[in-house]
């Protein structure tokens, strides 16, 4: 389930590469936010692409109706600002090793297209352009995108910035527990 902007755009690049794989992606778009918790409940639709929930507290809750819905255990999560940032100073590393006595492998980034520094939305030029600097800076990219439907022109980079890295050589992949993490580094 997925709102129209920018997940539902966001999924329609990934469903076009992913087609070529031989991999279908069946999109289901709803315009509310209602509908989308009832089909993840119901079984109907296996992932839901829009809730936005506090983190530790509501993680769990979470994490059960993926489970019940689609019968997989998540495994992978992403601390929202990263897992060292202006909102958890004091209480990161007990943040980061709660997530791990829970069973989850936690990614940062180590690109970012820069969707969220600014007030204003950037060109999508900017986008692909602060994207590829990771090329032939980082042997493997993780790389930060925002997915807010003020983040139009992040849509709109995507074929770029994912072009750029398949001409440099880079491959892509799901993110799985057994993939190496990219973490921040902190000093306490």
């Amino acid at each position: 389930a997925a709102s129209p902007t920018p997940h539902a755009e966001i999924l329609e690049v990934a469903k076009q590469i992913l087609a070529a794989k031989g991999v279908t992606l069946d999109i289901q778009v709803y315009n509310d936010y209602v509908v989308p918790n009832t089909v993840v409940d119901d079984g109907t639709v296996t992932a839901n692409y829009f809730q936005h929930l506090p983190y530790l507290e509501d993680f769990n809750q979470m994490f059960c109706q993926i489970y019940e819905a689609t019968g997989v255990k998540p495994q992978i999560f992403r601390f929202p600002g990263g897992s060292v940032n202006s909102y958890n100073v004091g209480i990161h590393q007990q943040l980061i090793a709660e997530m791990t006595r829970r069973g989850f492998v936690y990614f940062d980034w180590n690109v970012a297209n820069g969707d969220a520094v600014f007030s204003k939305i950037q060109p999508s030029s900017t986008l692909t352009a602060n994207a590829l600097k990771g090329v032939g800076t980082a042997r493997r990219a993780i790389i930060l995108m925002h997915d807010s439907s003020a983040k139009t022109t992040t849509v709109e980079a995507l074929p770029a910035i994912i072009e750029g890295y398949l001409e440099a050589g880079y491959s892509f992949a799901a993110l799985t527990p057994s993939t190496r993490s990219v973490t921040f580094s902190y000093l306490d």
